[in-house]
């Protein structure tokens, strides 16, 4: 039994037959003892499909919110009433109304569902705002905001926080986990609105630790021009990372050609004991 394992809940795309799928993204972090849930999906289809796989829920200690679009936030009802207890991570800003706008259509709300709204707001206790960087175990922590180095990783994407889109949102609220190991550390990804390159320099700078184990997550690139994708691509062989695990806004096609390995729900990546 590995010490430590991170399975896809829910995605897009399903690894066996009877899990629910949908445009979300949702975790379950395993370490020891000790059980995180890293994003709710777009829905309580992340609770139907751990309980499928048998995976517990109700020692789930920590919810943490990689930012506030709606396909990481819509099954925080779920969350909720299944882990009671658990403490919600996220910034502020992720509760901020936002939309996405593309040329000919009509504005997109992407911002926390009413449901979600309604099921935070009694657990204001049970919230621990995220504006910096914060350890939240033993060798495990939250990026919080990070430092936007690199112009290379400007935008990531028609996302406004008006319908008229005046004002362009820079998802501030965008955040990681990382898990430190014997062999380097781990990190886990929302959708990298901040940029690959910017994360991985932030966490290795506010951890001290420049080893890289694994990558595992959404990177974005499902729509970035070649400049982007050879600038990312050249910054994780850089920083010599072991493995990337990629899934959601990363482009299955972008990640197959650049040899990343893809995940679909029901997978899972784990250390053996040691780490």
């Amino acid at each position: 039994m590995p010490s430590l394992s991170i399975t896809l809940l829910v995605d897009s795309q399903a690894a066996r037959p009877g899990l629910q799928t949908e445009h979300g993204l949702s975790f379950m972090v395993q370490r020891r003892d000790q059980a995180l849930l890293f994003d709710t999906g777009a829905s309580g289809a992340w609770l139907s499909n751990a309980q499928a796989m048998g995976i517990p829920v109700a020692s789930v200690s920590h919810v943490i919110l990689s930012h506030g679009h709606r396909d990481h936030t819509g099954g925080l009802p779920e969350a909720i009433q299944a882990c009671p207890d658990a403490r919600v991570y996220m910034h502020p800003k992720a509760l901020m109304p936002r939309y996405s706008i593309h040329p000919g259509q009509a504005p997109r709300t992407l911002g926390l569902p009413p449901l979600a709204w309604r099921a935070l707001s009694p657990k204001a206790d049970h919230i621990c705002w995220s504006t910096a960087p914060m350890r939240i175990g033993e060798g495990i922590g939250l990026s919080g905001p990070i430092l936007r180095r690199h112009p290379q990783e400007g935008s990531s994407g028609p996302f406004f926080l008006d319908p008229e889109g005046h004002e362009v949102d820079p998802l501030e609220d965008d955040q990681a986990l990382w898990i430190h190991t014997s062999e380097g550390l781990v990190i886990v990804l929302g959708c990298t609105h901040a940029g690959v390159a910017n994360t991985l320099d932030h966490i290795r700078k506010i951890t001290g630790e420049s080893r890289v184990r694994a990558l595992i997550g959404g990177l974005h690139l499902g729509r970035a021009d070649q400049e982007r994708l050879d600038f990312t691509m050249e910054h994780i062989r850089a920083a010599n990372v072991q493995e990337v695990l990629s899934c959601h806004c990363t482009g299955e096609s972008v990640a197959l050609s650049h040899g990343l390995q893809w995940m679909k729900a029901g997978d899972t990546w784990g250390m053996n004991p040691g780490d």
